[in-house]
């Protein structure tokens, strides 16, 4: 599956956000150690939501979402209701990320899998709800 060439505010996306997640010679290594993300920050491959894109140098802001429930009410995430995200997320509550922003590159974003289709596998562009994106706004707006 190929990189998007141009992505729209609202729009979902999984993004690897792995420094390394290709295992054979594209990997950094630095001192022979093998890139990686370090906690807190973010890992594996994830959805994610477009807050802002720059068309001419493909990148774009992202919050990530989660499955894991926070374990207590925060100002930092914005409750994303099961049915709203694609494929097998939709059949569980998400929660939005918002303190863990994020520019990426568009080659790390690639079209949510939405299931099967007469045999073939079905990707496909999907926005957020206008209201589930303004509210994700507007956390971001009041950590920052």
């Amino acid at each position: 599956m190929d990189s998007p060439n141009f992505v729209k505010k609202g729009q979902i996306f999984m993004c690897r956000f792995e420094d390394c997640w290709d295992k054979s010679n594209s990997c950094v290594h630095i001192n022979n150690l093998i890139t990686a993300n370090i906690k807190p920050e973010i890992g594996k491959i994830r959805p994610v939501v477009i807050i802002h894109s720059h068309k001419r140098h493909r990148i774009a802001l992202v919050v990530p979402f989660t499955t894991q429930n926070p374990q207590k009410e925060n100002y930092y995430t914005a409750f994303i209701p099961k049915g709203i995200m694609p494929g097998i997320l939709a059949r569980k509550d998400c929660w939005a990320l918002c303190d863990m922003i994020k520019a990426v590159s568009l080659d790390r974003l690639q079209l949510p899998f939405c299931g099967k289709k007469n045999l073939r596998e079905s990707f496909k562009t999907i926005n957020l709800n206008e209201h589930k994106f303004t509210e994700i706004c507007n956390v971001i707006k009041n950590i920052f």
